[in-house]
């Protein structure tokens, strides 16, 4: 299965009102010469794939493009407001960089003749841009878990440094209890969340603590064992008395666009496919190999190619997408 680079364009590169000028944009727009080679193509500029394209171009001898479908928001008032906590929309206005899906059918969604509309950010920084900017790990069962089941090195204590290494975390205001041994205080992101010995934020936590016979917890999302009520923890920037809504755009790309060379970043660019190598397809006893991508802007077809690997971030719905689109699944 394949799809012109036209009909991709068509189908999702429109967006709604423009957005105010980033001052990042005049590195998000360069069109790189049509079947150039790095060492590494991301697709996508969500959560994991900044992550991943700001560490791999941390070594100045790896040529980085990154190929986002969305646009840069995170200067947007609208979308990065300098308050804390539920002032941060979930969907930003006044325009909304974001596409809409159909999954389902669901029988029970009668109202939308069985189909459940999901969204997906366009946007660089990927779900934080639209999302409430939470910042959670997930039980640490679950990691030991995954282990269990023969994934050796995926228990939460293997995965623990990383965590670290991704954040600075702040304890909020006037909050005596020390920052857990779990948490980083050396990373590029920085998170935190409501004080829970503040009274003011008893009307918040206490109806939760009673309905479910639990006491209010500092965080959740470390290995001290305990069960009960917390504030979810928020990736809202370094500066705590000025908390903003963060992303791993802000934190991982957009430091560094003026200054890594080896680093490219597209906005706009709508993958259609991963190219592969002629020679490798449908030959008994050869692996499939890829050695770029097919990709537009504005309409306009254009190929990149990769030395070494094709990174798919593009999402939960977007990088299966492209998969189907590219004769896979």
């Amino acid at each position: 299965m394949s799809a012109s680079a036209s009909a991709a364009a068509s189908a999702g590169a429109s967006h709604a009102a423009a957005a105010p000028a980033s001052k990042t944009d005049d590195h998000l727009h360069k069109i790189p010469e049509n079947n150039e080679e790095f060492d590494y193509i991301v697709i996508g500029g969500g959560t994991g794939a900044c992550t991943v394209a700001g560490r791999l171009s941390e070594n100045p001898k790896h040529r980085v493009l990154v190929l986002e479908r969305g646009i840069d928001v995170t200067h947007d008032p609208t979308v990065r407001p300098t308050t804390y906590g539920l002032e941060i929309p979930m969907v930003p206005a006044p325009f909304t960089p974001v596409e809409t899906f159909c999954v389902g059918p669901d029988p029970n969604l009668i109202a939308q003749k069985g189909f459940n509309l999901e969204y997906a950010a366009k946007a660089w920084g990927g779900g934080p841009a639209i999302s409430g900017s939470f910042w959670g790990r997930g039980d640490p069962a679950n990691y030991d878990e995954w282990a269990a089941m023969g994934n050796p090195g995926w228990d939460y204590q293997s995965c623990l440094p990383f965590f670290k290494i991704s954040e600075t975390f702040h304890m909020p205001y006037n909050q005596k209890t020390a920052i857990h041994a779990d948490r980083g205080t050396k990373g590029p992101v920085g998170a935190g969340s409501l004080n829970i010995e503040d009274p003011n934020n008893k009307p918040f936590l206490d109806p939760f603590c009673k309905a479910f016979a639990a006491p209010a917890i500092v965080d959740s999302s470390t290995s001290q064992g305990q069960f009960g009520i917390s504030p979810m923890v928020r990736s809202l920037g370094m500066d705590v008395a000025k908390p903003a809504r963060n992303s791993t755009f802000v934190t991982y790309l957009e430091p560094h666009l003026a200054t890594r060379k080896n680093l490219h970043c597209l906005s706009l660019a709508v993958v259609t496919r991963v190219l592969f190598e002629p020679n490798t397809v449908g030959k008994a006893g050869v692996k499939p190999k890829v050695h770029g991508v097919q990709y537009s802007v504005n309409g306009k077809s254009y190929v990149a190619r990769a030395k070494h690997e094709i990174i798919l971030g593009a999402g939960t719905i977007g990088t299966p997408k492209i998969l189907m689109y590219s004769g896979i699944g």
